[in-house]
């Protein structure tokens, strides 16, 4: 589904492997900080990966992106 996120972060819902598309504005995506912490902006058209050992993913910023994820 897509995802709106704003100036503070909100947990994106999902698991198992999940590409992110960004749909418009900037979005800062984060990984769980026990995996690590690593981040990244998204933008419209960029697209990231986000293997199935990732659990927790935190967005925030003025834009939005999609999620498609595989069973």
């Amino acid at each position: 589904g897509e995802h709106a996120a704003r100036d503070r972060g909100v947990l994106v819902p999902g698991e198992g492997p999940r590409v992110l598309i960004g749909t418009g504005g900037r979005v800062t995506v984060r990984l769980d900080e026990a995996r690590g912490g690593q981040s990244l902006e998204l933008e419209r058209g960029q697209a990231a990966f986000v293997s199935a050992a990732e659990r927790d993913l935190w967005a925030w910023g003025e834009g939005s992106f999609a999620q498609v994820g595989a069973p």
